[in-house]
């Protein structure tokens, strides 16, 4: 029995001092990063603003891999089944790791069960019409919205997304009823906004952003609490009559459950000086974002916070995937 017992704590100290020894040498390889956007997306630039910064400070690649596709619930999927090494990470959002859970029959993975690293930053969404459209504030399209229920038009960037659940949060707070149509990104979205085939646009503020400073449409409102810096004349949803509308969309850092507790440490740490610097305020402020930064444990609660909040948002929608 005694030599039984020795022999699993030798066993037992055998494993925790090769746990050690590997965060130590971490990074020893290059890094993935597995983003659930299309190549050249909001996704990419969110990371590319932290992990080029880290490829220098930890002498080590960190290398973006997009596996686009199911609103970023296969590249999800690809993480929580990698090793937790400390060799793969994934970029996750509102989209898989707010609406999802809800939006989805069944999921492949659990979302409560990752490794939370830190939130990373976040996009006002904003609400656009035409420019010759006779909505010239939120409140008048409000307004045209109650006097002809559902014949005002509101596009999204697709089913299940933040920006059809925007119009559905409107809807609530406004006693409104408004059409949805979904398209397949902020292309073609634009498009139909400037042709005339649609009323009103939700799209994330990259998305957007360009189109509104040329003045080929016109913006209502943003959806975070604060103005953008990107478009300081535009008022938020919550200075247009609906104080406590406040909705970002975020990005953020996890990995699969399991990465051992200093490698944990040491990529949080060092992200978190990354994001305290002059360069990363500039970076992000530029593509209009802002920089949210969240510890660990935060991060998790507030994760689970937010498809808490959304879980109800997507049943009043009817949106469902199977």
């Amino acid at each position: 029995m005694r030599f039984l017992t020795t022999a699993l704590m030798t066993s037992v100290l055998s494993v925790t001092c090769a746990i050690s020894a590997q965060a130590q040498d971490w990074p020893a390889k290059p890094v993935t990063i597995i983003g659930g956007g299309a190549p050249g997306g909001p996704v990419e630039m969110v990371v590319r603003g932290f992990s080029e910064p880290l490829s220098k400070m930890l002498n080590q690649q960190f290398v973006i891999e997009s596996k686009p596709g199911a609103g970023g619930n296969i590249a999800n999927e690809f993480v929580s089944r990698s090793a937790p090494d400390g060799y793969t990470f994934g970029m996750t959002s509102v989209a898989p790791h707010g609406i999802g859970p809800t939006l989805y029959k069944k999921l492949s993975y659990d979302p409560a069960n990752f490794t939370f690293v830190a939130r990373i930053a976040g996009f006002p969404n904003v609400i656009y019409v035409p420019k010759d459209s006779p909505y010239n504030s939120l409140a008048d399209l409000v307004k045209a919205a109650k006097e002809n229920p559902g014949e005002i038009s509101q596009g999204s960037i697709g089913v299940g997304s933040s920006t059809q659940m925007i119009g559905v949060l409107l809807m609530q707070n406004s006693g409104t009823q408004i059409s949805h149509i979904p398209f397949k990104g902020s292309a073609p979205l634009m498009n139909a906004i400037m042709s005339g085939e649609l009323d009103v646009a939700v799209d994330n503020l990259p998305g957007a952003l360009g189109q509104i400073k040329a003045g080929a449409v016109k913006a209502l409102a943003v959806t975070t609490k604060t103005r953008s810096r990107q478009l300081p004349d535009v008022p938020t949803v919550a200075e247009s009559g609906y104080p406590d509308f406040d909705v970002t969309s975020w990005y953020a850092l996890i990995g699969p459950k399991g990465i051992p507790d200093d490698i944990l440490a040491k990529i949080s740490s060092e992200i978190k000086t990354i994001l305290a610097s002059k360069e990363a305020e500039d970076y992000y402020g530029k593509m209009g974002a802002e920089i949210i930064y969240q510890l660990p444990a935060d991060f998790q609660a507030f994760v689970q916070a937010e498809m808490t909040r959304w879980a109800p948002i997507v049943k009043a929608s009817g949106a469902t995937v199977d």
